[in-house]
């Protein structure tokens, strides 16, 4: 799937995001907020126009945090990809490493 993009004045086509459909734990927290915090806007204020609504809804949503994705250092994706290791199997070795004495 493809989605069209802008940055500035150009236009542009790239790969839509994987996360689209299959979204981080994090992505549904967020999004499962986002949808109480809007039926909470229509319920208190009743019908307000689109740009409104988006406006008290970013005020409660500010500064709410969600968590986030851990990511991979760039050896441990190397080490997946290259001696056809589990994520699991690279973060022990990562232990052992880190408990080396020198």
């Amino acid at each position: 799937m493809y989605q069209i993009c802008r940055r500035g004045d150009k236009w542009y086509i790239r790969k839509a995001p994987d996360t689209i459909f299959n979204p981080t734990e994090y992505q549904m927290r967020q999004r499962i907020a986002f949808g109480e915090i809007s039926r909470y806007v229509k319920e208190e204020f009743g019908k307000l126009h689109p740009y409104e609504r988006a406006l008290i809804i970013g005020e409660l949503m500010r500064g709410k945090r969600f968590g986030r994705t851990p990511k991979l250092k760039k050896w441990q994706i190397l080490a997946m990809q290259e001696l056809g290791l589990t994520e699991e199997q690279v973060k022990e070795i990562e232990k052992l490493l880190l408990s080396v004495k020198i």
